[in-house]
């Protein structure tokens, strides 16, 4: 079994190797940031490296990666790292918490995060690079792409669909076959029961889109430390 890499530090980074280390049970055995972001040697007792350096450092039969970040602009840069070090020939792991649920009949890419107390129900098809928060829920035969966070509580219904690059808020849910377009951002405790436009932001109590704004224009969390 390879050791771990992961890419970025910070609070949701935290998150993620508290689930490799203490559920996973695996050994992180570095992290990487860009060199611009290079601060301390050490990270979590664990050495860091400039990300620009990967090819230098870590073997690939030895080493897989995480994306320990999430990204500004909708995950845009969390899918440039991932795309990268595909290219590059290493392996991207998916990391699920012992506690999450994933049906024996759903199919999943790479690069996922799936953390406690989520379910993919039978015949979900989830792509790569996503992040699927405690709690949410996948129902059956739902088709997600890449690079999604759903967060906390988030549900669909059946058969519904999500593209790349979404944001699903807290306690936010999908109506049966509806269709969420590319980089639609969608507000906490909203049920979305119409298809999207690609940039769309939906808020509650509102359910028609915000005009003059598109999701890529505003920051979506805001790290205690640097991300990449």
């Amino acid at each position: 079994m390879k050791d771990i890499v992961v890419v970025g530090t910070g609070d949701f980074s935290d998150l993620v190797a508290d689930t490799i280390e203490n559920d996973n049970h695996r050994n992180i055995a570095a992290y990487v940031v860009d060199a611009k972001y290079m601060t301390e040697p050490t990270y979590r007792d664990k050495p860091v490296y400039a990300y620009e350096d990967v090819e230098k450092i870590f073997d690939k039969d030895k080493y897989s990666f995480v994306i320990g970040f999430t990204g500004k602009k909708m995950y845009t840069q969390r899918m440039e790292k991932y795309n990268q070090l595909k290219a590059m020939g290493y392996e991207l792991e998916n990391i699920i918490h012992s506690l999450a649920s994933v049906s024996k009949t759903a199919t999943m890419g790479d690069g996922n995060i799936i953390l406690q107390f989520a379910i993919i129900a039978n015949r979900g098809q989830i792509g790569n690079c996503n992040v699927i928060c405690p709690k949410a829920y996948i129902n059956h035969d739902v088709v997600m792409g890449d690079a999604n966070y759903l967060a906390p509580g988030f549900s669909t219904t059946g058969y519904s669909q999500i593209g790349n690059n979404c944001f699903c808020g807290v306690h936010s849910a999908i109506s049966n076959r509806v269709k969420v377009a590319d980089f639609t951002f969608i507000g906490g405790g909203l049920f979305l029961t119409n298809d999207t436009k690609e940039y769309d932001v939906y808020v509650p109590p509102r359910r028609e889109p915000l005009k003059r704004i598109k999701s890529t224009s505003f920051e979506i969390f805001n790290s205690r430390r640097t991300e990449v």
